[in-house]
């Protein structure tokens, strides 16, 4: 099946085949219990001042409002800059004007994860990166050196920073390969980070109902860092791999914040796509005797 048609079946099976939402339930029991259970990753203090770089300005624990407050000061000092440039009257008032409706504008980037009918787009952009109807969120901003990047938050508290990265060349920021690009983030990082097989239990995706994917983490004992393997999903059109760098207090906590767990229901072609994972089918009511 080619990736644009497992996309759609993805959204479509994520839409009609889930009680308020995609990612919203442990696998098992099982796989939860191994998740709260697994051995934290051993911290490098070192690392801090590299990774804090990384997330600047954005700080743990930021509440939406402040996120809001320090993109408004971004708008200020760009546009600023621009109607100092500009001499024509009319023209500096043109570009205030445009100011003041991204500032409006910056309100609507802001997603609630409800559940109910309808996707959030997150689905597929940042898999397995939240659940809902857990007072969960995200704000999309800009991403230094362009992609995409989302800031996740658990009761209007800020904890962690997405970004995904498109690998479509061997000059791109990281390259084409997922060899490639776990290779050039290592040397950047500047240490092999740990790695975790799919499907293994990985206390970042506690709640979520997606296979967990391949995984390399770092910590510095305040921020964890994973490197993630999106590039065979197949209802994702571009070879992706996304970075969470995450508070780990809050990691540690997501079973506390995370108590509305749902079942999943879905079908093969939305578990081949990486929606899914391996517990069977949902049943056909169709077959059911007539009384």
């Amino acid at each position: 099946m080619k990736r644009v048609t497992l996309f759609a079946v993805a959204i479509l099976g994520v839409s009609v085949g889930l009680s308020g939402g995609a990612f919203a339930g442990p696998k098992d029991k099982g796989a939860k219990e191994k998740s709260v259970a697994e051995t934290p990753l051993k911290a490098n203090p070192a690392l801090k001042a590299k990774f804090d770089k990384k997330i600047t300005p954005w700080k743990w624990g930021m509440s939406s409002a402040e996120v809001f407050a320090q993109l408004e000061k971004d708008i200020d000092r760009i546009y600023g800059e621009k109607v100092s440039k500009a001499y024509n009257p009319k023209m500096q008032a043109q570009l205030e004007k445009e100011a003041d409706k991204k500032k409006k504008d910056l309100r609507t980037k802001q997603i609630e994860f409800k559940g109910g009918a309808g996707v959030s787009g997150y689905e597929i952009k940042a898999p397995g990166e939240f659940t809902y109807k857990n007072n969960e969120s995200a704000i999309e901003v800009a991403r230094p050196g362009g992609g995409e990047r989302q800031l996740f938050f658990i009761n209007d508290k800020l904890w962690k920073v997405y970004d995904h990265v498109h690998l479509t060349a061997k000059d791109a920021e990281l390259g084409e390969t997922w060899d490639q690009a776990l290779g050039m983030f290592q040397k950047d990082v500047g240490e092999p980070g740990k790695k975790v097989a799919a499907k293994s239990a990985s206390p970042s995706y506690y709640g979520v109902l997606m296979v967990v994917p391949d995984h390399v983490l770092w910590s510095d004992g305040t921020t964890q860092v994973r490197f993630i393997d999106h590039t065979k999903r197949e209802d994702m059109t571009v070879r992706t791999v996304g970075i969470a760098y995450e508070e780990i207090a809050m990691v540690e906590k997501l079973p506390t914040y995370r108590t509305n767990i749902e079942k999943k229901a879905t079908d093969a072609s939305v578990d081949k796509a990486g929606l899914g994972g391996d517990a069977p089918p949902a049943k056909d009511e169709s077959k059911k005797k007539k009384k």
